[in-house]
C-alpha cells in the first residue's frame, strides 16, 4: 500500500491536460473555461457538497473526496478511458522511410 505522500508526488507529476482539479468554490469558473474532453474533478468533503458541486458545474464536474489516493485513483481511471478512445496507429513496417 502506498503512503499519502507517494500519491501526492504522483499527482504533482501528471501533465496539466489530463484533468483540472478544483475545490467547490473554484469549480464553477473552471467548468465554464475548460475545453471539452478535459475532465473537471471537484474535491468535496460531504454528501451536501456533492450535490452543490453537481449544481454549480451543471453536471460537468466529477466529484471525489479530497484525499490524494482517491484523486489519483480517479485520474488513473480517466487515463484508462482516454486510452481506449485513442486509435492506435498502424505499425511502421519500413523503419528506414518511416512509413507503412
Amino acid at each position: 500500500m502506498s503512503s499519502p505522500n507517494e500519491g501526492l508526488n504522483e499527482l504533482e507529476q501528471l501533465p496539466a491536460y489530463v484533468a483540472a482539479i478544483a475545490d467547490l468554490d473554484g469549480a464553477p469558473a473552471m467548468a465554464s473555461k475548460l475545453p471539452d474532453g478535459v475532465p473537471l474533478i471537484v474535491l468535496i468533503d460531504s454528501a451536501a457538497e456533492r450535490i452543490q458541486a453537481s449544481e454549480r458545474t451543471h453536471g460537468r464536474g466529477i466529484v471525489v473526496n479530497g484525499t490524494p489516493t482517491a484523486v489519483l485513483r480517479l485520474l488513473k481511471t480517466i487515463a484508462k478511458v482516454k486510452a481506449l478512445a485513442i486509435p492506435i496507429p498502424p505499425p511502421i513496417t519500413n523503419r528506414r522511410q518511416g512509413c507503412t
